[in-house]
């Protein structure tokens, strides 16, 4: 199995780029957001006509995006409903050493059929998407705990396929980070 088979990550954002909006011109960003509250930003509103900028709400509501608009700059959190429907592969169990790799190997040993906790869901994709950037790599693991931590503290699913497909991205990424000169 390779990476690909379960990269989410890039997968979503692929998927936002592939509206309409984002092919109609005007070259609006779409980045990973560096407050914790969404998933990426962009600033579509700044660059497509109003009737655009519309389809483009609809059409990600209607994947299972919420969004919110501060001062021209549009922020995309995915909601439970876009959980729910991402395929998440049957992946074979966790090889890796190291911290990352411990906590997949104990999220996998107790996962549980449910929809996955947002708030965890969303911090592991945001894991993802700092470690592809190559920013904080190892720095992440700490808070991945804690968010792990509040979300069984809170009886939360934080324990579901999707977290576990997630969880293994994230450690793919940042093995493969480590390996690069």
């Amino acid at each position: 199995m390779t990476e690909t088979d379960f990269c989410l990550y890039p997968r979503l954002a692929d998927e936002v780029r592939g509206l309409d909006a984002f092919s109609g011109g005007g070259r609006p960003f779409l980045r990973l957001s560096r407050p914790k509250d969404a998933l990426f930003v962009t600033d579509l509103p700044l660059r497509v006509p109003p009737e655009a900028l519309a389809r483009f709400r609809l059409q990600a509501a209607a994947l299972g995006w919420s969004l919110k608009e501060t001062g021209g700059i549009l922020a995309l959190t995915p909601t439970p409903r876009l959980y729910l429907r991402l395929e998440t592969p049957p992946l074979p169990p966790a090889e890796g050493e190291g911290e990352a790799w411990d906590l997949l190997r104990l999220m996998e040993r107790y996962c549980v059929p449910a929809p996955p906790d947002p708030r965890f869901s969303l911090t592991l994709l945001r894991a993802v998407g700092f470690a592809r950037l190559g920013k904080a790599h190892q720095a992440l693991i700490p808070d991945l705990k804690s968010a792990y931590a509040l979300g069984l503290r809170r009886h939360n699913a934080v324990r579901t396929a999707l977290t576990c497909v997630l969880m293994r991205e994230v450690c793919v990424v940042l093995d493969r980070k480590e390996k690069q000169p």
